[in-house]
């Protein structure tokens, strides 16, 4: 059963008293798939942040052409893509295992178990997480995509141009 029995953040599920011999194995693997989905979590927040970089940069180059609707048609797609962008940096709540908790209630219970009820937390916590990488990854794509036609756009508005 999961730490997060107790409806409360940070809280702990407690396991029971007899410990299967493959709960050491199966708490690393489960922390290594935790760190994995953070790394992505971060990486997709690079990804927007350069794509916010990027279309600011579009939009700080439109006053080069010299109509209103040219500038107007090649500022709309970036300027979506940075609010897509933003809407992918905000912020979603990842849950996490609070030491006070875990060491007011298992500093002196058996290692097993202490291992086995961290393992079943993270195991409950883990649907949440790939909610959140999915999450951030379908508005980081979809920010990619609009300044990637941001871009085209402008190039083809450099052509008519120039």
């Amino acid at each position: 059963m999961p730490l997060g029995r107790r409806q409360r953040k940070g809280a702990l599920v407690a396991g029971n008293d007899r410990t299967p011999e493959s709960v050491p194995v199966l708490l690393e693997a489960a922390w290594a798939e935790r760190e994995t989905q953070l790394a992505a979590i971060d990486g997709l927040d690079s990804k927007s942040g350069v794509v916010l970089g990027f279309a600011g940069a579009i939009v700080a180059l439109t006053p080069a052409f010299p109509q209103w609707w040219m500038r107007l048609v090649v500022v709309v797609l970036p300027v979506i893509s940075a609010a897509l962008a933003v809407v992918s940096l905000w912020v979603r709540r990842v849950k996490t295992i609070e030491a006070p908790p875990l060491r007011e209630g298992y500093l002196l219970r058996p290692l097993g178990v202490t291992q086995q009820t961290i393992f079943d937390t993270l195991v409950h916590q883990q649907p949440s997480l790939k909610r959140t990488l999915t999450w951030k990854g379908r508005w980081t794509q979809a920010a990619l995509s609009t300044l990637a036609a941001g871009v085209l756009v402008m190039a083809v508005m450099v052509v008519v141009v120039g």
